[in-house]
């Protein structure tokens, strides 16, 4: 369908797709950095990202360089999910000097899209004081809002705090809620 209507951007990200993921074709992530280079050319955000992942994977010499430019230019333009991992890779210092600043800042941002991983990643800053102030409460509505959304290391985590009464009331039968929650999405 994409290939009937003639949206040379589109058939760049899915040619990159295909590649990437081995759909339909042996799965090459050389050929999949042509592809998603010549769509983050025109600026894609997602297609930027896409190319994260690729480098990641262990591709070419001097990978963490261009992957870290690509993770910014997509976190640049709004995409959450690189707003995440950005604030990650300046959190460990990864690809890039580490910056506590920046990755709070990051994280923030992506919080703004309702990211459930950010939410999670704040709430572990708030709960150990990494670049904030330590503030238990802050940390645990954090990881209620993320393990809300499914995340399944904030639910446990979550149980933990109930378990504990750390930013919260101790409450057994919540926590004991939380584990069940977790266990649920490990065996499905």
């Amino acid at each position: 369908m994409i290939f009937q209507i003639g949206c040379p951007k589109l058939i760049d990200i899915f040619q990159g797709y295909l590649y990437e993921k081995g759909k339909g074709t042996e799965k090459d992530l050389e050929k999949a950095i042509y592809w998603y280079n010549k769509a983050a050319e025109n600026g894609n955000k997602i297609t930027q990202y896409s190319l994260l992942r690729c480098y990641q994977s262990g591709i070419n010499v001097g990978i963490d360089e261009i992957a870290f430019e690509y993770c910014k230019k997509s976190a640049e333009k709004g995409y959450n999910e690189a707003q995440n991992f950005l604030g990650c890779l300046y959190e460990n210092g990864k690809c890039t000097e580490k910056d506590l600043g920046k990755a709070i800042c990051w994280y923030n941002k992506a919080l703004e899209s309702e990211n459930k991983l950010a939410q999670y990643n704040l709430g572990r800053c708030y709960k150990n004081g990494i670049d904030v102030e330590r503030d238990e409460t802050k940390a645990f509505e954090y990881h209620k809002k993320s393990a809300e959304k499914g995340y399944n290391e904030a639910q446990n985590f979550l149980g933990c705090l109930y378990e504990n009464g750390k930013g919260t009331e101790k409450d057994l039968e919540k926590q004991f809620v939380g584990i069940i929650k977790q266990q649920k999405v490990e065996i499905n």
